[in-house]
């Protein structure tokens, strides 16, 4: 006896029959996917997860992260300062207050936390500046290298030493800060010019922290030596050559001055 379309018999055939048929397609796309991935470029051993892309950040967040170009993490830390004879000295960056800067090294940003720590992947290509942004503090401005301890002070405190020290630092000026060293060892009675030339002198560290010399004698037992109001050039970038006597070492190369900003570069005259 025929079954009845809509019977109950004919819908469990009709069920068992698509079962089948799915079952079928299923084991069909598993074969040939396990085919096309066998040797091809895609593979990625058991657990990984395919690629890893470092990205900027660490403990403070970043921006920069998954543009797949693989470079080199680098940890560092914006010292932040309130005395500015004391750059290079770890032991005086601030524990607090240092969070939320903005970091860049050429496209690459970061974030800091509140030590001041941060985490950056180094960009391709050469000739790269450090930079420090962020509301209450003066832009820091360092070329690339080795060391990537960031110093950076805020702009009521620098403010402060500008005044103090009778300098108006104007629009298109800017300031570089010269630690010279030898080794490790502060470098002290060494004076310093600088083209472009300020309308100051180079001040230098003595005993005040807020009152700097302004002579001919050079530097104090901090090694330490400030062109406060150096001015830009007309037109693009400038690029100050400073010049130390008595020279040791190499030459201090040519650092960026920026606007409203202090550059920061060490001189071992080693």
């Amino acid at each position: 006896m025929p079954r009845r379309a809509g019977s109950p018999e004919e819908l469990a055939r009709r069920v068992a029959a698509a079962y089948t048929r799915a079952m079928k397609l299923a084991v069909l796309v598993l074969l040939a996917a396990c085919q096309q991935g066998a040797g091809s470029g895609d593979d990625y051993p058991p657990g990984t997860g395919g690629p890893v892309i470092i990205g900027g950040g660490g403990s403070g967040g970043g921006g920069d992260a998954g543009t797949g170009d693989a470079g080199t993490a680098l940890r560092g830390r914006v010292c932040l300062l309130t005395d500015l004879r004391r750059v290079g000295d770890s032991t005086a960056c601030a524990g607090v207050g240092a969070n939320n800067l903005v970091v860049s090294l050429g496209t690459r940003t970061a974030t800091t936390a509140g030590d001041g720590s941060f985490t950056i992947v180094a960009p391709l290509g050469g000739g790269l500046t450090w930079h420090v942004t962020g509301a209450q503090i003066v832009t820091s401005v360092m070329p690339f290298g080795a060391d990537t301890t960031l110093p950076a002070i805020s702009d009521l405190v620098y403010g402060e030493l500008l005044s103090t020290n009778l300098v108006t630092l104007a629009d298109q000026q800017g300031s570089i800060v010269v630690r010279v060293v030898s080794g490790v060892t502060p470098v002290s009675g060494t004076t310093a010019t600088s083209i472009p030339a300020p309308p100051r002198l180079a001040l230098y560290d003595g005993n005040n922290a807020t009152v700097w010399t302004e002579n001919r004698v050079g530097t104090g037992l901090r090694g330490i030596a400030w062109f406060a109001d150096v001015p830009l050039a007309a037109t693009g970038a400038t690029l100050a050559t400073i010049t130390l006597t008595p020279r040791g070492g190499s030459p201090v190369p040519a650092v960026p001055v920026e606007n409203q900003a202090i550059t920061f570069v060490t001189q071992d005259t080693q």
